[in-house]
Order: C-alpha cells, then sequence, then structure tokens
C-alpha cells in the first residue's frame, strides 16, 4: 500500500555518540538512518510503530530543510549487530535501520518549524507548498494527525 507519506525529522551536525560519525554523515554519506523500537506499551517518545509504512525520511536542521530520502529497505537492529552504530542506539536499545537512496527536494525553505521537529507530510504537498511547515499544515489538515 503506497502511503506517500513523509515522516520529517532533525538532524543534528553533531558527533553521534561514540561513533567516528556526525548524523548528517550517517544519512547524507552512509545513507542510513535509525530510530529507537517503540517497544513499551504507552511508549510516548513519538517513533512510528510501523516502519514498512514510511516510504520517504525527510531531514531538517534548526535552518535549512535537507533534503527527502526514499527509503529503500528497513530492518530492525539490536546494538551489537552494527558496530559502527551501536555506541549512538539511544538506552542501547533495539533500532530500525533504515537504507536511503538519492535526495530530492534539498534546500526548501523549512518556514516556521519547530527545531526538534518531527512531522508527517504528503509528499505531493510537500512538492507544491511554498515551505515544509505549510507543508506539514496543509497536510494536517487534509488527513488528520497521522500516526504510522
Amino acid at each position: 500500500m503506497s502511503l506517500n507519506r513523509v515522516y520529517i525529522v532533525s538532524l543534528s551536525s553533531d558527533q553521534a555518540s561514540n561513533t567516528a560519525l556526525t548524523w548528517r554523515e550517517i544519512v547524507e554519506v552512509r545513507r542510513n538512518y535509525f530510530y529507537p523500537v517503540p517497544i513499551r506499551t504507552g511508549d510516548r517518545r513519538g517513533w512510528p510503530k510501523k516502519p514498512e509504512n514510511i516510504e520517504f525520511l525527510g531531514f531538517h536542521n534548526a535552518t535549512d530543510f535537507l533534503g527527502v530520502y526514499p527509503v529503500i529497505s528497513h530492518r530492525f537492529v539490536n546494538p551489537g549487530d552494527v558496530p559502527e552504530y551501536s555506541g549512538a542506539f539511544e538506552n542501547n536499545e533495539p533500532h530500525y535501520l533504515f537504507e536511503l537512496g538519492e535526495p530530492f527536494l534539498e534546500g526548501k525553505p523549512l518556514g516556521r518549524f519547530y527545531p526538534s521537529g518531527r512531522r508527517w507530510s504528503d509528499l505531493d504537498i510537500l512538492e507544491k507548498a511554498d515551505t515544509v511547515a505549510d507543508a506539514c499544515n496543509l497536510t494536517k489538515a487534509e488527513y488528520g494527525e497521522l500516526r504510522v
């Protein structure tokens, strides 16, 4: 089922804990991204529970939109499964690891966006909207709060 949705997250230029890479290098050079598996009942960290429904990941920092990356694949990993990243895994918990394709829409105006914000946007709306923030707001107005 094609959802055509982009999950947009903040991406720091800081070095990832216990790695030789920055968070941006993990995405832009290695073409990977990972987030903790929501494993506890009532987990309120806001990460999507069904990574198979994420077709695109978008990244921003405090001032810029860094682009949309198609998700090529994802897999469940334990910290020891990926030694080069395991030190960066939150609370030494299992994570979903994504392999990403080539970016597009880099440099689109961000608009008023919380620096650490994670939001959903419809890809078609994102491509047409003036800013990323506008796209997220229009998506929410069109579809309600997306939960995947």
